[in-house]
Protein backbone atom coordinates (compact mmCIF):
# COMPACT_ATOMS: atom_id res chain seq x y z
CA UNK A 1 0.00 0.00 0.00
CA UNK A 2 1.68 3.25 -0.95
CA UNK A 3 0.45 6.40 1.30
CA UNK A 4 -1.19 9.36 -0.37
CA UNK A 5 0.88 12.33 -2.14
CA UNK A 6 0.75 14.35 0.97
CA UNK A 7 2.35 16.81 -0.78
CA UNK A 8 -1.02 18.16 -2.95
CA UNK A 9 -3.01 18.18 0.01
CA UNK A 10 -0.66 20.61 1.57
CA UNK A 11 -0.55 22.87 -0.93
CA UNK A 12 -4.06 23.11 -1.25
CA UNK A 13 -4.45 23.67 2.33
CA UNK A 14 -2.17 26.90 2.40
CA UNK A 15 -3.95 28.12 -0.62
CA UNK A 16 -7.33 27.99 0.60
CA UNK A 17 -5.90 29.55 3.99
CA UNK A 18 -4.47 32.40 1.80
CA UNK A 19 -7.70 33.14 0.04
CA UNK A 20 -9.49 33.15 3.69
CA UNK A 21 -7.10 35.45 4.81
CA UNK A 22 -6.66 37.75 1.96
CA UNK A 23 -10.95 37.84 1.79
CA UNK A 24 -10.85 38.52 5.73
CA UNK A 25 -8.61 41.22 5.06
CA UNK A 26 -11.00 42.77 2.40
CA UNK A 27 -13.57 42.73 4.22
CA UNK A 28 -12.05 44.42 6.97
CA UNK A 29 -11.07 47.20 4.28
CA UNK A 30 -14.19 46.92 3.28
CA UNK A 31 -16.12 47.57 6.44
CA UNK A 32 -14.01 50.26 7.67
CA UNK A 33 -14.51 52.47 4.29
CA UNK A 34 -18.31 51.90 5.18
CA UNK A 35 -18.08 53.30 8.73
CA UNK A 36 -15.82 55.83 7.83
CA UNK A 37 -18.37 57.04 5.00
CA UNK A 38 -21.35 56.51 7.29
CA UNK A 39 -19.35 58.69 10.30
CA UNK A 40 -18.78 61.37 6.83
CA UNK A 41 -22.54 61.49 6.24
CA UNK A 42 -23.53 61.79 9.99
CA UNK A 43 -20.51 64.59 10.34
CA UNK A 44 -22.56 66.45 7.83
CA UNK A 45 -25.90 65.74 8.86
CA UNK A 46 -25.11 67.55 12.55
CA UNK A 47 -23.33 70.26 10.35
CA UNK A 48 -26.09 71.05 8.41
CA UNK A 49 -28.23 71.10 11.62
CA UNK A 50 -25.77 73.14 13.33
CA UNK A 51 -25.69 76.09 10.23
CA UNK A 52 -29.70 75.82 10.74
CA UNK A 53 -29.66 76.68 14.10
CA UNK A 54 -27.06 79.32 13.18
CA UNK A 55 -28.76 80.69 10.81
CA UNK A 56 -32.31 80.84 13.65
CA UNK A 57 -30.36 82.23 16.11
CA UNK A 58 -29.26 85.18 13.85
CA UNK A 59 -32.42 86.10 12.28
CA UNK A 60 -33.74 86.27 15.72
CA UNK A 61 -31.15 88.81 16.74
CA UNK A 62 -31.92 90.60 13.78
CA UNK A 63 -35.44 90.74 14.17
CA UNK A 64 -34.83 91.81 18.24
CA UNK A 65 -33.33 94.64 17.02
CA UNK A 66 -35.49 95.96 15.15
Amino acid sequence: MVPPDLGGYFIAIIATLAVLVKTFFLMQKKLALFTKRTENIGHKLLREKIEDYIIIAYTIYVLRED
